[in-house]
């Protein structure tokens, strides 16, 4: 799969972001459209509260694991008896996102504070006894800055790991840069015309770091940096050579690199993760992870200019549009986060500095919680729930992935075309009421857990049409004055304990020409008494090439049609639920 690599933050800094961004997993998935921009757009997902939906978020709890990768004779990096250490880290970071700070340049007119001052996310290392955290004594590993291997040996370790965001600590170096070079024997015979050729290198590959020597009466007095290069390894040497003379030696000065980076998808397609480093040189901390989760949670630094533009302008970090000032500057471990209001230096997680810089805007909380929705960091977050039901009124197609954390209500005037995958609560469900319409079509409805969910309804007056739908692990039950309808052509499969109940009053339309298929024993359509075969008028115009008798379906697989017109033996289930 060909991803796009955007590397940020290179050297004197604490953090750095690896950003990998992959194409959807699902080919009729697109990015795209006006329901799309809609929601995209970060008004929608600041947890503000109030009337709106999406302002109302839930307790989103991202459960993490922490691998530590040490060599085999199982020292360095952390260990068993860092446990508690550790473990405090989590008491941190949910203070961090659930306890937000102020921050030291609030912009004027905009909201600087959340409800609460919370972010409404947290994070979960396991319960009491059983904390998610693994020890790998890996002598090829336990300095690496390599990810891919680093997450390649947790999942041959245990594939169920991937279930839960990697945090992956290692002593290793990144983005390493060479910050000068001393002179240290100056040699002798040198010539100023013609300089000795001045070669770094690294244990590992050096990328573009290159210096030119100076000769002052044939001796070197100085090595000037042309380029700072990129290396993954603490150590570079300096060889000196040629110019006529010799015994000149140098040694070379690098920064600490990054203390860590992160890699997600903005799509769900593969892991996310966080690589934390240099235990033992003393930079990492609690804050760098803070930091790491925020870019998993589709936050940049606030340097970077990536939110100085629609739709993720930050107006209450940058200012209102017309009197921005974004980007920041890049040099809050160097001045004074609100020595001035107007110096663009700034307390925020996502910039630089103390570990007490950790303020996140309202605008910032709606990035993550639009991430949580539409981002990859989906798959990590704990069954949740919040009371306040989302309403579609107007139409629109869903082509794009989405975990919702509400039911939907789809009402008078309002359609839903769902062509891509959404995942739904355990206690919520889908109802389209009079004069909606909810469409799937190639769209996939799941729950987030194994479990089932509350299911699709269809009331008096609304419509459920399946052109091209597999239902598993849930069941459709449409009720009197609803009307289901499976149009001509139409690809329908019933599986993993996917039901349709249509229920005394309740229409079903099947084209002739559809195919159905039902998987599994479990895989039932229960035609209830009452029922209303053939095409509602109201929805449907009358064609011939509908189905009118529950005896006309057919079907593959092992699955029942449950009629009291259709010889299939009464077992338990049909005198349970008919």
């Amino acid at each position: 799969m060909k991803k796009l690599i955007l590397f940020l933050l290179l050297c004197f800094s604490t953090y750095s972001l690896t950003a990998q961004v992959a194409p959807p997993a699902y080919s009729h998935c697109r990015q795209t459209g006006t329901a799309y921009n809609f929601y995209r757009d970060l008004k929608n997902w600041v947890p503000k509260g109030g009337d709106f939906p999406l302002h109302n978020a839930p307790i989103k709890t991202i459960e993490l694991n922490f691998n530590i990768f040490q060599p085999a004779n199982g020292q360095g990096n952390f260990q068993e008896s860092d446990k508690e250490h550790l473990l405090s880290w989590i008491t941190r970071l949910n203070q961090i996102f659930g306890d937000v700070i102020a921050p030291t340049d609030p912009i004027p007119g905009f909201p600087a504070a959340l409800p609460d001052n919370d972010t409404r996310f947290r994070f979960d290392l396991g319960s009491p006894g059983q904390e998610r955290i693994y020890f790998y004594q890996d002598d090829a590993l336990y300095q690496s800055c390599d990810a891919k291997k680093l997450m390649d040996k947790v999942k041959a370790t245990d594939p169920e790991r991937t279930r839960q965001l990697n945090i992956l600590f290692t002593d290793g170096s990144y983005q390493v840069k060479l910050s000068k070079i001393n002179v240290t024997n100056g040699g002798s015979g040198y010539t100023a015309e013609a300089p000795p050729a001045v070669t770094i290198s690294s244990p590992v590959p050096a990328y573009g770091a290159t210096a030119k020597a100076v000769v002052v009466d044939g001796q070197v007095t100085e090595i000037q940096v042309l380029s700072p290069g990129m290396f993954n390894h603490p150590v570079a040497t300096v060889a000196i050579e040629g110019g006529g003379g010799s015994g000149a030696t140098a040694e070379a000065v690098l920064t600490t690199g990054a203390n860590g980076f992160t890699s997600f998808d903005f799509l769900p397609t593969d892991d996310a993760y966080a690589v934390m480093l240099k235990h033992h040189a003393g930079y990492r901390s609690v804050t760098v992870l803070a930091h790491e989760l925020g870019h998993i949670l589709e936050l940049d630094h606030t340097f970077s200019g990536r939110h100085c533009y629609p739709p993720d302008y930050l107006e209450d970090i940058y200012g209102s549009a017309g009197n921005s000032n974004c980007p920041h500057l890049n040099q809050g471990w160097v001045v004074a986060a609100g020595a001035s209001a107007t110096d663009k230096i700034t307390n925020n997680l996502m910039s630089f500095g103390p570990d007490n810089y950790t303020y996140i805007s309202p605008m910032q909380a709606g990035v993550m919680h639009r991430a949580s929705v539409m981002g990859s960091v989906q798959k990590y977050i704990q069954e949740a729930y919040a009371p306040v039901p989302y309403s579609i009124t107007k139409e629109e197609s869903w082509s794009f992935r989405m975990r919702m954390y509400q039911d939907i209500v789809v009402e008078q005037g309002g359609s839903l075309h769902l062509t891509c995958s959404l995942a739904m609560p355990l206690q919520a469900g889908i109802t389209v009421n009079a004069g909606g319409k909810l469409v799937l079509d190639g769209g996939q409805v799941q729950p987030f857990t194994a479990q089932p969910w509350q299911g699709i309804a269809v009331n008096d007056g609304g419509v459920l049409e399946l052109r091209n739908a597999n239902v598993a692990n849930y069941t459709i039950t449409v009720n009197k004055g609803g009307t289901l309808v499976v149009p001509d052509s139409a690809l329908v499969t019933l599986y993993d304990s996917g039901r349709i109940s249509v229920q005394k009053g309740g229409y079903i339309s099947i084209s002739n020409s559809a195919r159905l298929t039902l998987q599994d024993e479990h895989s039932v359509i229960n035609l209830h008494k009452g029922r209303r075969f053939g095409v509602n008028t109201a929805v449907l115009p009358k064609p011939a090439d509908y189905i009118s008798s529950a005896r006309a379906i057919s079907f593959e697989g092992n699955g029942k049609v449950n009629s009291r017109s259709r010889h299939i033996r009464e077992d338990r289930l049909w005198r349970e639920t008919l």
